[in-house]
């Protein structure tokens, strides 16, 4: 192949791919650390959900997120390896999430423990479809315990100090709630296509000019 051809097949290629290859974290509002910050409840069987702002700054695809907490329970707590979770996505304000959400994914998260004076978990999960992520729109995303069989979920809060927003599920009204709820998502963020034409050209041009060199 001619290296000029080459070259904007590279270019094409490179125009093409939607997102960088390999996952990377495309938001995350950290856990607190130490772990006194509190958590919210976010469980079916509470019954409360809670909502946490969610702002990433370059457009990405969300594949799969990571979140932190524990379980309210007078004896002695539960200490799964999995367990099933509904994460919602609402679109909103600052003021607040939407009534209903415009996304739902069902996911069974992996568990793991995770170092806290209390017995805490990290929580992972893999999407079933792509979250897609505008740049600098206001999300909301909550994250809902569904499991039967364990005490009220208590998510960990972050080290954010904004507000979160919550309610008892089925309400439309929400109550706002102080600290936002920790998780992390992963993914790849997604270049803009004016940045991928201009490399497009920009190796075209080159190709063309070294071309044109050549059969002097």
């Amino acid at each position: 192949m001619r290296p000029w051809l080459g070259a904007l097949a590279l270019a094409l290629g490179l125009a093409g791919l939607p997102a960088a290859a390999g996952a990377t974290t495309v938001f995350e509002l950290p856990p607190a650390d130490p772990f006194g910050a509190g958590t919210l409840f976010s469980d079916l069987q509470h019954p409360r959900e809670a909502a946490s702002r969610l702002v990433v700054s370059d457009d990405a695809q969300a594949t799969g997120l990571v979140w932190w907490g524990g379980y309210f329970s007078f004896g002695d707590p539960p200490n799964p390896t999995s367990s099933p979770f509904e994460i919602r996505l609402y679109h909103g304000d600052e003021a607040g999430p939407d009534a209903d959400p415009f996304l739902v994914f069902a996911v069974t998260a992996a568990v793991s423990p995770f170092p806290a004076a209390f017995p805490q978990f990290e929580f992972s999960a893999t999407l079933d479809e792509t979250m897609l992520l505008t740049a600098g729109t206001t999300y909301w995303i909550s994250i809902v315990d569904v499991d039967p069989t364990n005490p009220t979920f208590a998510w960990r809060k972050s080290t954010e100090a904004a507000f979160s927003y919550s309610r008892v599920p089925g309400d439309p009204g929400w109550s706002q709630t102080t600290g936002l709820g920790s998780v992390r998502l992963e993914g790849q963020f997604v270049p803009e296509p004016g940045t991928a034409m201009m490399a497009l050209l920009g190796l075209a041009g080159l190709a063309a000019g070294r071309r044109r060199h050549s059969m002097r």
